[in-house]
């Protein structure tokens, strides 16, 4: 698969690496899904897959993005990182028009139901944008760079997603519940760039 930049960004799209990961692994169950970021992915990445029993430690610290899938006895551990492959094509994306679905209570929630054939995580990643933009108004970029999942996403037609803000470390970290169909199914982690 190769990826395309989304909008004016130069970098893959967090939300992008999760569409991949779904894709591979379809419709399977898991117990445990640990994405998580420690840069960006500025070109077209390596990508390496491994399956292992769930009690050996993870082995690798060379990676750019990591998603540990837990499943029974066994684990999946899909490693990125960037090569010297460069991406030069992307799409327009803006994800400012949904945020006219979204709306804010007055504790630290965000919600919205609405019709699209979005992907969920899609979705979710411009609701958390909206929360920040909206409750944190600190200048700088937020970016998405962490989600822990103990139930996959549905991505029906009808999206009725929720956030709600646990922690905010000195508004430059935070980490928001997710909430689909009002069933707790993980956890969200920003930070200001």
């Amino acid at each position: 698969m190769n990826f395309l930049f989304r909008g004016d960004r130069k970098y893959i799209q967090g939300a992008d690496i999760y569409i991949f990961i779904e894709n591979l692994i379809k419709k399977k169950t898991f117990s445990n899904l640990d994405l998580s970021f420690k840069g960006f992915l500025t070109t077209q990445p390596i990508i390496k897959i491994n399956n292992i029993k769930s009690k050996t430690p993870n082995f690798s610290n060379n990676y750019i993005v990591s998603c540990i899938i837990e499943e029974k006895k066994n684990k999946t551990i899909i490693n990125f990182k960037n090569s010297k492959k460069i991406i030069s094509n992307s799409f327009s994306y803006d994800e400012n028009i949904f945020y006219k679905y979204f709306s804010l209570s007055k504790n630290s929630i965000a919600s919205c139901k609405m019709k699209t054939s979005f992907r969920d995580i899609e979705i979710l990643v411009a609701l958390t944008k909206f929360w920040h933009k909206k409750k944190v108004n600190k200048s700088g970029k937020w970016i998405f760079n962490r989600i822990k999942l103990i139930k996959n996403f549905e991505n029906k037609y009808i999206k009725n997603i929720k956030i709600k803000n646990v922690s905010n470390k000195f508004n430059k970290y935070t980490v928001s519940s997710i909430f689909q169909n009002n069933k707790l199914i993980g956890e969200i982690h920003f930070s200001l760039k």
